[in-house]
């Protein structure tokens, strides 16, 4: 097979009508995936603790031809991962989710105190875990929502 037969061409990609969950998307990797998704036709929910980061990447998001919109949250913190999907999946149905969002100690292995580990799995490990089940019992209809005729209206036309 010809290499330039692997993949189609940029400008075939497209991710028009999509929903798209990038976590850490204010800064960094997370930005450059979110305002790629973007760029594609996406709309992308970016996440991330620091609000002025996230507007940032709103802001950079206006010329493009998808769209974005913020949601401030620590998903480091499990329990309120539900929650925060209920508010998301509100506005319209999730498509993907890029976890971009991660954090690393610089110090040796040896200074590492129990707390800090902990919060490191907490954002590397739990969150993306969790994360990704919450958006799956959506996407399989194990969540009740209040406008669920919503969800499963295009099933009755």
């Amino acid at each position: 097979m010809e290499p330039n037969t692997l993949f189609s061409s940029p400008a075939d990609f497209t991710l028009e009508g999509k929903h798209i969950i990038v976590t850490g998307g204010g800064r960094g990797l997370g930005q450059s995936i979110a305002l790629s998704a973007i760029n594609a036709g996406a709309h992308v929910t970016v996440i991330a603790r620091s609000a002025d980061q996230l507007e940032d990447t709103v802001n950079l998001s206006q010329p493009l031809p998808g769209t974005c919109s913020a949601q401030t949250a620590d998903i480091s913190q499990a329990d309120s991962l539900g929650a925060l999907i209920d508010e998301v999946e509100s506005d319209r149905p999730i498509d993907g989710v890029v976890h971009a969002a991660g954090t690393q100690l610089r110090k040796p292995a040896i200074d590492v105190e129990v707390d800090e580990w902990r919060k490191l799995q907490a954002i590397n490990m739990d969150a993306p875990y969790f994360l990704s089940t919450a958006v799956a019992r959506y996407q399989q209809g194990l969540v009740k929502q209040a406008d669920s005729v919503r969800r499963h209206q295009s099933a009755l036309v």
